[in-house]
C-alpha cells in the first residue's frame, strides 16, 4: 500500500488501520506504533497514542520487506459546558448566558 493520514476525535470509534492505506496493500502483514512495538490493526482512539503506524509486509527473497505508514492526527472534542439553569424576574436586566 502507499502512506496515508487521518484525523480522529478523542472520542471517535475505534479504526481499522488498513483500510488507511492508500494503493492496495497485500494482506498478511504486522503493524508496528509510534513506539516501535507491535500492534494490532485497529487504532483506538481515548488509549492509542497518535503518531506514525507502519504496516509492513515481509518480502520473499530476493524482494525486500515492504512498508508503508499511517499517520493518526488526534484532535480535542468540543466541550459545551454543563447544563444550568437561573430564575429571573420579567423586570431583571439582561445578562450574559456564558459566565
Amino acid at each position: 500500500g502507499t502512506n496515508g493520514s487521518i484525523t480522529l476525535c478523542v472520542n471517535d470509534a475505534p479504526v481499522p488501520l488498513t483500510g488507511q492505506l492508500g494503493g492496495s496493500p497485500d494482506a498478511g502483514g504486522s503493524w508496528t506504533g509510534p513506539d516501535a512495538q507491535s500492534h494490532g490493526s485497529t487504532f483506538v482512539t481515548g488509549s492509542d497514542a497518535a503518531g506514525a503506524y507502519t504496516y509492513t509486509v515481509t518480502g520473499v527473497a530476493p524482494c525486500a520487506n515492504a512498508s508503508a505508514v499511517v499517520t493518526v492526527n488526534i484532535v480535542a472534542a468540543p466541550v459545551a459546558g454543563t447544563n444550568g439553569a437561573t430564575t429571573v424576574g420579567a423586570s431583571e436586566a439582561p445578562f450574559p448566558l456564558l459566565g
